[in-house]
């Protein structure tokens, strides 16, 4: 794990035309002045050594570089930075060694096969790269050799570009780096796809040139990445970088990135919205647990032999850049994990992916993930190493996916202001529900309250001549068997689901669950009939998640309905009433205490105006005016894989939804947007009004000297 902190954002003083970076740069999302006490502060949150990032971290005036390094190498006796090179001098040199400066730098190459990076013609960017190289010799001679990161593409790798590579890495090699990591290209763009992507076949290739070069041609100079995936092939995985880690892209844990501001960020290359994400306070391994499950035709990784050491690679480079999906460089990855592993076999040794036991650490996996633990190879294989052995069995068919909902705020200012709000809306909502009754708009509420919340209401339910029917328990722990009945409870309580009614109406409530009634249990929640028929269909079709079904009529399925503009995304546009907006409901913002059948459904409609209305009256206003306000935004709502992603101009959120081998996407246009609302590339954000970074002039004319070089221009 590593922080990367990043004073200035993504600013940069290249171009790089393939740069991960590029969508916040296109969005706009340019960030204000830094403030040093906050960086510091966030960074003694993190507890360990920071590295300086960017953008061009070397952008900053030497001395807040100095003053930074200083505080870092005081702190934790050691500092890094990552940059482009093009900017190091004899002065920051001095700083490196003074303060202990690790470097990393990232270059494609010499001269032309470093011309991916641009600075705007080509003139400067030969020079660019001119002075990367002399700071890299630089460097070598004043004995602190910089790491280096080199992405593979077209322009470098291509089978008329790799003996220049190779020779490249042969001089490096004399002049002392000993340190490479080797990057597949990250496409987010399908211009960069159609300039630089190279086949998985040459990709292949140009990584097995680079292994024989490695192998014979460099004795001292290593790229990690095949170290990294012999380790993994052979269970020794405990150093291993964070791409084969299971990351969470939500939490990104092996990078936690601090903005400028001070605020935790994630990896950017998980930012294709163009939004720098607040990292998500509960970290999570969905993702593993949905490719786990999915097959390798639907953009999963079941039954492949290499799943315990890949895990579907890094997200942020996923198919369709929808990190539900496996990376979509899964066919390089596996070219290499096979010759990889073929080289083992020759050499007498059995990598797991040959071994019996394969199947069970990936049970030990799967077991953990669901948990929200992780875990690496070396200590599943460790514990099973301890277990009793057990007889030889066919692997269990995984269950459904752990119910769960996570949250990643766009900035921390969003969250400041609409978390509280979120929170008393909440608050609000309970209270509303159960007035409901002794207002006579229900016979009866169900309501969820804490436990000491639920003494004090039970209190007042009483003045007023209800009774409360206890539903079920919610909370944290091992279940233990209670006082009453020999119920089972959680030894920690968090919270008690009940029934408020005259003792009438409770009593014919229980005759209805009793006898699984639906129909009177419905009629006495005041859920309208169209309703609730339609949820007895629902359950009929065993739904985790009606969303789909409440706006098109039906189940997610191969052929899309004919309410879909879009038939291969299967896309739906709508333009509903707010007060029968389902989009929020997972954060406990709904008009409806029941789920409407329908966009249109006017019944369901009447019911929120008169429990609004309702809310107004007892003194909520605020709250009934603030949640009338999100419902009125626009979002969407998108199932893939077991998981839904609910995108808001505030926050986004993932959660179990009903599992798809399509992505299935529901864009709910808004009538109002807030005023902490992101600046994003798609929808539901806000656009900018400027130009994007990539259509700027100076890119355009690095796009074209890249075309001409392939000979696709006159």
């Amino acid at each position: 794990m590593g922080v990367e902190l990043k004073p200035l954002g993504v600013v940069c003083n290249i171009q790089c035309h393939y740069c991960y970076e590029n969508p916040l740069r296109d969005a706009g999302n340019k960030p204000a002045a830094y403030d040093m006490d906050a960086m510091k502060a966030a960074v003694l949150r993190e507890g360990q050594p920071f590295s300086l990032f960017g953008g061009e971290a070397l952008l900053m005036p030497k001395p807040d570089l100095e003053a930074l390094w200083s505080w870092g190498l005081e702190q934790f006796g050691r500092n890094g930075v990552q940059t482009n090179g093009t900017l190091i001098d004899d002065a920051h040199i001095a700083l490196f060694k003074r303060y202990k400066v690790d470097v990393g730098i990232s270059v494609d190459g010499p001269a032309e096969l470093n011309d991916a990076r641009w600075s705007a013609n080509l003139a400067k960017t030969r020079d660019a790269t001119a002075r990367t190289q002399a700071a890299i010799e630089t460097l070598c001679r004043e004995g602190i050799p910089p790491g280096l990161i080199v992405t593979l593409h077209r322009g470098n790798a291509s089978a008329d570009k790799l003996p220049a590579l190779c020779d490249w890495f042969r001089h490096l090699d004399r002049v002392g780096v000993r340190h490479v990591r080797l990057h597949v290209l990250e496409i987010d763009s399908p211009k960069v796809r159609e300039l630089y992507a190279l086949s998985a076949e040459a990709c292949i290739e140009a990584m097995l040139r680079l292994l024989a070069l490695e192998q014979t041609g460099l004795p001292a100079l290593r790229f990690d990445v095949f170290d990294d995936m012999r380790a993994l092939l052979m269970g020794r995985d405990e150093k291993s970088t964070c791409t084969w880690n299971a990351c969470d892209p939500l939490a990104t844990q092996a990078v936690r990135g601090i903005e400028g501001n001070g605020q935790a960020t994630n990896c950017s290359r998980t930012n294709k919205e163009g939004i720098d994400f607040v990292k998500s306070d509960a970290g999570g391994f969905e993702r593993y647990l949905a490719l786990y499950r999915t097959s390798q035709e639907h953009g999963g990784c079941r039954d492949c032999r290499f799943f315990l050491m890949c895990k579907g690679q890094c997200p942020g480079t996923a198919i369709d850049g929808d990190w539900r999906n496996r990376s979509e460089s899964c066919e390089v990855w596996k070219g290499l994990f096979e010759h990889l592993e073929q080289g083992l076999l020759r050499a007498g040794e059995l990598p797991l992916s040959r071994r019996p036991e394969r199947r069970a650490v990936e049970e030990i996996f799967v077991e953990r993930w669901e948990k929200g633990r992780n875990t690496d190879i070396a200590g599943a294989l460790k514990r099973l190493a301890s277990a009793a052995p057990a007889s030889p069995t066919e692997p269990e068919k995984p269950g459904p996916m752990p119910d769960f909902t996570r949250v990643s705020w766009i900035d921390d200012r969003a969250r400041d202001v609409w978390q509280p709000r979120l929170a008393r809306i909440a608050t609000a909502w309970a209270e509303v529900e159960w007035l409901s009754v002794p207002a006579g708009l229900r016979a009866c509420a169900i309501t969820t309250l804490a436990p000491g919340l639920f003494v004090q209401r039970a209190r007042a339910w009483a003045g007023l001549g209800l009774g409360a029917l206890p539903l079920s328990v919610h909370g944290r722990g091992p279940l233990a068997a209670g006082a009453a009945g020999g119920i089972a409870v959680p030894r920690r309580i968090d919270s008690f689901r009940v029934a408020v009614a005259a003792p009438k109406d409770l009593a014919a409530l229980t005759h209805a669950l009793d006898r699984h009634d639906d129909a009177a249990i419905s009629d006495l929640l005041g859920v309208p009939a169209c309703c609730a028929a339609h949820r007895r269909r629902l359950s009929a079709d065993a739904a985790l998640d009606p969303t789909w079904h409440i706006v098109t009529g039906g189940p997610p399925r191969a052929h899309a309905p004919d309410a879909l503009h879009d038939n291969d995304a299967r896309i739906v546009d709508v333009h509903g009433p707010w007060q029968t907006n389902i989009l929020w409901r997972w954060l406990g913002v709904r008009a409806t205490p029941h789920l409407p059948c329908g966009l249109d459904c006017e019944a369901s409609r009447d019911i929120a105006d008169r429990l609004c209305e309702l809310g107004g009256q007892a003194g909520y206003d605020q709250e009934m005016d603030w949640m009338r306000e999100i419902l009125s935004w626009p979002a969407e709502w998108s199932a893939l894989h077991g998981i839904a992603i609910v995108s808001t101009p505030i926050l986004k959120l993932a959660t179990r939804t009903d599992a798809t081998d399509r992505k299935f996407t529901v864009r709910r246009h808004g009538d109002d947007y807030p005023a902490e609302g992101a600046t994003g590339l798609c929808f539901p954000y806000r656009r900018q009004a400027a130009h994007r970074f990539t259509a700027s002039r100076a890119f355009g004319i690095g796009t074209e000297h890249a075309l001409s070089a392939r000979g696709a221009l006159p």
